[in-house]
């Protein structure tokens, strides 16, 4: 920042000044432009979002429009006749910052607020000064002429220009918000350089912090160490969204050494990162469960309805554990004989080879360890018989042993595939020793 002459008076020719944008103002209102220039395309491609972009800039267009109403007809535009000292300086002061439009400037009564503001309606640009806050600076002209100073810098710089064009990245979390505190800190500098007394700007940040009464009396370097308080994980988040820099931020970034003495040790940005991986980790891990689950259900209600209806779930049908049966090539029994004779056919197939068990954990006081011992069981019980084969998928009854010693015999079921809804199962209890 570089300041080529001192505030002028009325009798003294201007000077324009000179001012270097806040360090990060210009990238950000480069990415800001970036973003929403895609976000324009992307609204104005669809039928719906040109129309909802429509209704949402008529109705901020009506919004602001109030607000402009208000100020022309409630405030007290300065002139040569209202407030005349007051009218001089904002002029001299736009002057001196090389602003060849003067805008019109307002005073309003704000209940009480400590504020200014700069704004527009089309081509014309106005700002407005809070009673409030010229009576809170008093007689001390440096700090008031900052707060002029300041909004005649968004004025200089444009800040009010292309408003509509960089809407959407504006409400973009975090980018909108850092380009608006960056603004700010560049309007300081402005206050700072047309004020013409760094000590005075400060004291004009100060009044906004604590009033007219005791903002004077503010310890400086105290109040800027209140940024140590704000260099915590959730602190950090709370300024990175915010659209304002906090007033003891304001106060440091106009004193470098003032900022280098109260500097906070550096670890809020870190925590904030972190709180804002966990914050994007969890819906991510919650989203991913709820779409596998999501996915499992649709393939259950697929298989299920790509299954034959047989109304044979009053049999008994539970899900199986093994797997022991095996295909053959022929077709299963059951094209031939039809489901129902199948399911009869199952039923007595089941209740003989559970007599065989029963015999065997009489004789043995346990039944056979799997399949291939079921088999041995019965050719040599019944050489002459052939062992029954399940006649829905022509292979063998499927059998397990359960961890209690008990036993389970299954069909594959209409669908011919174990361990499903409609498998048709016999349960034997443990042998009685």
């Amino acid at each position: 920042m570089s300041i080529d002459a001192p505030a002028p008076s009325a009798a003294t020719s201007v000077s324009r000044v000179t001012v270097a944008p806040w360090p990060t103002e210009q990238a950000l209102f480069a990415l800001v432009l970036i973003v929403s220039l895609m976000l324009w395309a992307a609204i104005l491609l669809s039928i719906f979002g040109a129309i909802y972009g429509l209704f949402i800039g008529l109705a901020l267009f009506f919004v602001h429009l109030l607000l402009i109403v208000h100020v022309r007809g409630s405030g007290v535009r300065l002139g040569p006749r209202q407030f005349p000292d007051l009218d001089r300086r904002v002029r001299e002061l736009a002057l001196l910052a090389g602003i060849t439009e003067i805008p019109a400037a307002y005073v309003m009564e704000s209940g009480g607020a400590l504020n200014a503001f700069a704004t527009r309606f089309l081509r014309s640009r106005m700002i407005v000064l809070y009673s409030d806050l010229l009576d809170a600076c008093g007689g001390d002209r440096a700090a008031r002429d900052m707060v002029i100073g300041h909004e005649l810098g968004h004025i200089k710089q444009g800040h009010l220009d292309w408003s509509i064009l960089i809407a959407p990245g504006m409400f973009m979390p975090f980018l909108g918000a850092s380009y608006s505190r960056a603004r700010e800190l560049t309007c300081d500098r402005w206050g700072v350089a047309l004020c013409g007394d760094r000590a005075g700007a400060l004291r004009g940040l100060a009044i906004l912090a604590a009033g007219g009464q005791h903002g004077p009396k503010v310890d400086l370097e105290s109040f800027a160490a209140q940024r140590q308080d704000l260099d915590t994980g959730w602190m950090t988040v709370g300024r990175w969204l915010s659209t304002y820099p906090t007033l003891a931020e304001r106060v440091a970034a106009l004193d470098a050494e003032l900022s280098q003495r109260t500097a906070a040790a550096g670890k809020g940005p870190l925590r904030a990162l972190g709180i804002l991986a966990a914050g994007c980790l969890v819906p991510l891990v919650v989203g991913t469960l709820l779409v596998v689950f999501a996915g499992t259900r649709l393939k259950a209600i697929a298989d299920a309805a790509a299954r034959p209806s047989t109304g044979l779930a009053a049999l008994g049908a539970q899900p199986s554990t093994d797997t022991s049966a095996h295909e053959d090539d022929d077709p299963p029994p059951v094209e031939a004989m039809g489901l129902e004779a199948a399911a009869s056919q199952v039923q007595e197939d089941l209740r003989r080879l559970g007599e065989l068990l029963a015999g065997a954990g009489r004789t043995t006081g346990e039944y056979p360890a799997d399949f291939d011992a079921l088999v041995e069981l019965w050719e040599t019980e019944l050489p002459e018989e052939e062992m029954p084969r399940d006649p829905f998928d022509g292979a063998g009854y499927g059998y397990t042993r359960t961890g209690d010693g008990g036993y389970r015999l299954w069909s594959s079921g209409p669908d011919r595939a174990s361990e499903t809804e409609d498998d048709l199962v016999r349960v034997g209890t443990p042998p009685r020793s």
